[in-house]
């Protein structure tokens, strides 16, 4: 009797199959997408940093740097709060807040990939949340926003209020993959 072997077709199928049913068909984690995270392990079921990456960051320049971004030279009364509550697609999200020179926020928004500032002239229920900021942004309020290139689960969304000195509001929210 002869044995069958399984044909490229069938093969193909069955991994579909698979991938669909588990996301990844006969692949590591590191090509089944999952990334490192801040400390440059990679996440798995097993550890705690499968839910929040091991930053469990407590001071603002560290939970600024999980997105690339760093606290502005001069930068007076930063703090950082820790969402809860969050949306299933969004695996941890924080929000800093900071007072700094209005040239030094502007500079802020030029940096780590933001893109620059735009006017602020509303904002979307997504950024409201993003930011913990209510209402709209009152006259000569500046906005940038962008994913993090390096890491793009990062997403990165400012608010410069309009004094000089001035608050800068930073949300953050790294996104499922």
């Amino acid at each position: 009797m002869t044995r069958l072997r399984p044909g490229p077709a069938l093969v193909v199928a069955t991994c579909v199959a698979l991938t669909l049913a588990t996301g990844a068909c006969g692949l590591s984690d590191d090509a089944a997408g999952a990334r490192p995270d801040a400390a440059g392990s990679t996440p798995t079921s097993e550890s705690p940093s499968a839910s929040r990456s091991s930053s469990a960051a407590d001071s603002p320049e560290a939970v600024l740097g999980l997105a690339g971004l760093q606290l502005p030279p001069g930068a007076g009364g930063a703090q950082v709060e820790t969402r809860t509550g969050l949306p299933e697609n969004v695996e941890e999200a924080y929000r800093v807040t900071f007072v700094v020179d209005r040239g030094a926020a502007l500079g802020f928004c030029a940096s780590g990939g933001l893109g620059g500032d735009l006017p602020a002239v509303a904002l979307t229920a997504d950024q409201t949340e993003a930011l913990g900021v209510e209402g709209t942004p009152a006259q000569g309020s500046r906005i940038c926003a962008s994913q993090w290139p390096e890491n793009p689960a990062w997403q990165r969304t400012v608010l410069i209020e309009p004094d000089d000195p001035t608050t800068v509001h930073v949300g953050l929210e790294r996104w499922s993959r």
